[in-house]
This record gives C-alpha cells, sequence and structure tokens, in this order.
C-alpha cells in the first residue's frame, strides 16, 4: 500500500499559443505552475475533460478518513469549486486512487487496489458517485487470496472497461500480471478471459519480484502491458484477454540491454517510445 503525505501537486501546462515552445504558460496558475499545500494527500493521476478541465486523483484526507481523493480543476489552474464540494469528491474505500480514466460524457471511472479486492467507482461529471453503476456507485472485483495492486483504468470505445496490474504473491511464487474488463454498467464481462479475468501465469520468470507498469488499448481492441523483473517485457493480449501468440514470441516481448545494466533505470523517453510505436502497430 502506498504511504499517503501531504499532497504536492505540480501541474505545468505548455501551450504555443500563449508562449514559446518548451516554455512555461504564464497564464496557467502562478506563472505556469499550480502547487497546493493545503491538502493532505497525494494525486497519481491527471486527466482531462472534453471541456479542458484537468482532473486530479489520488489520496488524501477528507473528514478525518483516507478515501479516493478526486479534484478538478479549471482550465486556469484554480480549483473548481463547483465540482463535487469546493472542487473536491472522494469517498471511503480504503485505498488511494491508482488509475483514473474520463468517458466520453466525462464521467470519472477511478480504480484502487485494497488487500484482496480491486475496487472500482464511477463518478458523475460533476464530482456526485453515479449510483447507476456497480452498486451505489462502486464494484468489487476479487481475483484471489493474494493482495492485488492496478496500475490503471481504461475505457474502449464501446464504453467497456479495462483494469490491469499485477498479484503480490508469496515470497517463493512469481507476481502475476492481471486484466478485468467490465461491461458500462461495472458488472464482468464474462466474455473476456475467464468469467471477465485473465491472469498471467507469471510475470518474466521471476520468483520474488516482477511489476506491471502500464497497459494499453491499441485501436483494434488489442491489449498491451508492461512489465520490468529481470528485464523489460510487453505482453500482447487479444480483445477477448487472450494471449496474442502473433506477438513477439508467444504473446511477449522482451527487451535485455547487451551492458545488463538493470532496466528499471532505462530513460522514461525511451519507455514511452517504445510503448508508443506499439500503439501505432509498428515494431519495437
Amino acid at each position: 500500500m502506498k504511504t499517503v503525505f501531504t499532497l504536492f501537486i505540480l501541474m505545468i501546462v505548455f501551450n504555443q499559443s500563449f508562449a514559446q515552445p518548451g516554455t512555461l504558460d504564464k497564464s496557467f496558475g502562478d506563472t505556469g505552475v499550480v502547487l497546493d499545500k493545503n491538502i493532505a494527500g497525494i494525486l497519481n493521476k491527471i486527466g482531462a475533460q472534453s471541456d479542458g478541465k484537468i482532473i486530479g486523483a489520488g489520496g488524501g484526507a477528507i473528514n478525518n478518513s483516507v478515501p479516493f481523493l478526486i479534484i478538478r480543476y479549471n482550465t486556469d489552474g484554480n480549483i473548481d469549486s463547483s465540482f463535487g464540494i469546493n472542487g473536491i469528491t472522494g469517498n471511503n474505500q480504503q485505498h488511494e486512487i491508482d488509475g483514473v480514466a474520463i468517458q466520453k460524457d466525462d464521467a470519472i471511472i477511478a480504480v484502487s487496489g485494497y488487500s484482496f479486492d480491486v475496487e472500482l467507482a464511477r463518478y458523475k461529471k460533476d464530482g456526485e458517485l453515479d449510483s447507476t453503476f456497480g452498486r451505489d456507485g462502486t464494484v468489487t472485483t476479487s481475483i484471489g487470496n493474494n493482495l492485488t495492486d492496478p496500475v490503471n483504468v481504461l475505457v474502449q470505445s464501446d464504453g467497456k472497461i479495462i483494469t490491469g496490474g499485477y498479484i503480490i504473491n508469496q515470497p517463493n511464487e512469481a507476481r502475476q500480471g492481471f486484466l478485468i474488463r467490465y461491461l458500462p454498467d461495472g458488472s464482468l464481462d464474462k466474455s473476456f478471459g475467464n468469467n471477465g479475468i485473465a491472469i498471467l501465469g507469471e510475470i518474466d520468470g521471476d520468483k520474488s519480484f516482477g511489476n506491471v507498469y502500464a497497459i494499453a488499448l491499441q485501436p483494434n481492441g488489442q491489449i498491451l502491458m508492461s512489465a520490468v523483473s529481470n528485464g523489460g517485457v510487453v505482453y500482447r493480449f487479444n480483445a477477448d484477454g487472450s494471449i496474442d501468440n502473433n506477438f513477439g514470441i508467444e504473446g511477449i516481448a522482451n527487451f535485455q540491454q547487451s551492458d545488463n545494466i538493470v532496466n528499471h533505470f532505462l530513460p522514461i523517453a525511451w519507455w514511452r517510445n517504445w510503448m508508443e510505436k506499439l500503439l501505432e502497430g509498428g515494431k519495437a
């Protein structure tokens, strides 16, 4: 479980209509930066609604609890007081948000992992919990008897919702990647994987350590999952949750550095470029 500490929100906007490329947009926040020291918590993810308003999601202290925390900012960087209660919404689930997605109607889907469960919540555009989704706005999915850690949530073009991450097994057991797909109403999509859940046997053969870092959707509905264990690895799944055996070697593309430097320290730009090539249907 991530440690929650004093919220340090730093948002920097580069806007060519206001500034030279690569310089701060001084019309946003305080000369291009939003720094909010008045809220206890942490933001893990950001997103944007169709009108340009910015959604920040993580965990923080509201009424002495540690709930999902969602904040909305106007396009100028000021907190949008029309959202939730004075710009903030959340609920009393026991873990901060690990991933957030904005739907076509600007509703907000948030995912968290708590103990053995994956917890999903849907908020309306104005920050109100959507009672038509799942059970009073939330969905809890149990995968097994080990800790789960989702890394993000995605929304397909047909409205179906995908989340994924990894399962932390016993020290002598490999960690496993997982994907879950839900129908737009929050019920499990039983046409995906095994009754809505797809689980990898192990992450890159490592018996003690291996993390999933990202998931992404390709235009054809296939799903990418990136992980690091002994080396960098990307898995590709078909739209039904099965491994795409036509990708890499039996669905897996590996990367090993020739100088044996630990792959955790590859530049972020390299990983981003590799994933972008895969999303475009090119070769990594």
